[in-house]
């Protein structure tokens, strides 16, 4: 749907993304260098889109070996400037879960909005790691079909996956992230309500 202001053409979606301006393109994507993507870290909020899969009514978690969180976590990483919740979605689970499968291609409307999280973390990947992140997650939920949760390969970013009910991670709140346990508690309720 178009709305049209006195100036500008604004494309309105229907989970409150817009885009500004009629030939809007997500541009080529360049890695800042590392010195200044460091000092980003120390000074920005880092907008993400994560990713909850969902096969046979369970959700699958990877024990990350990475900061900000050596735990129990989902899966995805940032979003590109340019670009829609969904397709950031598709591209991060590509690229964590499906790595080196070139068949594997997930389409964007697949995704389902869970939540939007406030994350403020104490560590993070990047040196100084002591000086921590903030990142902004918009987290999705993908029902995976027969042949992607049997084509799954994570990449190097985690160290084990598991298949686990909403509720095991609801009722054993001190094993997991509270973020991870609002996540499984903002699913359980989406697939009640719409599954």
């Amino acid at each position: 749907m178009d709305s049209t202001n006195h100036r500008q053409i604004v494309t309105v979606y229907g989970d409150k993304q817009y885009i500004t301006g009629k030939d809007h393109k997500p541009g080529d994507y360049q890695y800042l260098p590392e010195s200044i993507y460091n000092q980003a870290l120390d000074t920005l909020v880092i907008g993400c889109v994560d990713v909850v899969p969902m096969y046979n009514g369970r959700i699958l978690i990877g024990l990350r070996a990475w900061e900000p969180q050596r735990d129990w976590w989902c899966f995805g990483g940032r979003m590109r400037k340019g670009e829609l919740y969904q397709a950031a979605a598709a591209r991060n689970v590509k690229r964590e879960l499906f790595s080196g499968d070139d068949e594997i291609e997930i389409q964007p409307h697949r995704f389902v909005l869970v939540g939007v999280y406030n994350l403020i973390w104490n560590r993070r990947a990047q040196e100084p790691v002591e000086n921590g992140c903030h990142m902004l997650s918009v987290t999705m939920l993908l029902h995976l079909i027969d042949s992607e949760a049997t084509s799954l390969r994570p990449n190097e970013e985690y160290c084990e996956t598991r298949w686990i009910l909403p509720d095991d991670i609801i009722h054993h709140p001190n094993a997991y992230h509270p973020c991870l346990v609002q996540i499984a508690k903002d699913v359980a309720e989406i697939s009640k309500r719409y599954l």
